[in-house]
């Protein structure tokens, strides 16, 4: 497990210095602008980003919702030292550097919790889920975007993907990760899907 994730900080500090002119990047900003708008809707005084990379959704989310504090955690230093150099001067966003697995936070510390197309890389993605919602305030979100294996074309990009592309990560159908997430005592639980293999599993705690 920890040569998986020695594995992501080497891929990601290779990334980092032009990873917001990637691809990559561009395929995700339909989806930030999604939760964003998931956010608005919701009690939103501390959000957490968890694998926030250079923090392009996290800088949204604070210009977009200024009364709230928002911090972003990732295991890359390399990711965070760009975020912070885009953040420069905004007051109500920080960053740290940690594990997804093992949060650095109180119990129920968050409203928010949001993780987007990073939970494939996490080695131990149940004990990921199980974190998440012991930082969850009480009726607080899970807001979960990534691939999901819910069709043929989805299947067959994924194992691309997970045995020549970036071998290591895991990802699963939307039903699996409903199971996932309500064995950690989430609820509430449903997918809104995006393109032809993605979607926003929103969860909540009780």
């Amino acid at each position: 497990m920890e040569e998986l994730k020695e594995q992501s900080k080497a891929e990601f500090a290779f990334l980092s210095s032009y990873y917001d002119s990637s691809l990559v990047s561009w395929f995700f900003k339909p989806f930030y602008k999604r939760i964003a708008e998931e956010v608005q809707r919701l009690p939103r005084r501390r959000i957490l980003g968890i694998g926030c990379d250079t923090a392009t959704l996290e800088i949204l989310l604070t210009r977009s919702f200024p009364d709230s504090m928002i911090i972003g955690l990732d295991l890359s230093r390399s990711m965070l030292e760009q975020a912070r150099k885009k953040s420069a001067g905004l007051t109500n966003i920080s960053f740290i550097e940690g594990d997804a697995e093992n949060l650095p936070f109180p119990s129920e510390s968050f409203e928010v919790v949001r993780c987007s197309h990073s939970f494939h890389h996490y080695p131990n993605q149940k004990k990921a889920l199980s974190e998440m919602h012991r930082v969850l305030a009480p009726k607080g979100t899970l807001l979960l975007a990534d691939g999901l294996k819910d069709n043929f074309l989805g299947r067959c990009w994924f194992f691309l993907v997970e045995r020549i592309f970036e071998p290591g990560v895991l990802h699963f159908s939307s039903r699996a990760l409903h199971e996932k997430m309500a064995a950690t005592g989430l609820s509430n639980i449903s997918v809104k899907k995006l393109m032809f293999a993605y979607g926003i599993i929103r969860a909540h705690k009780i």
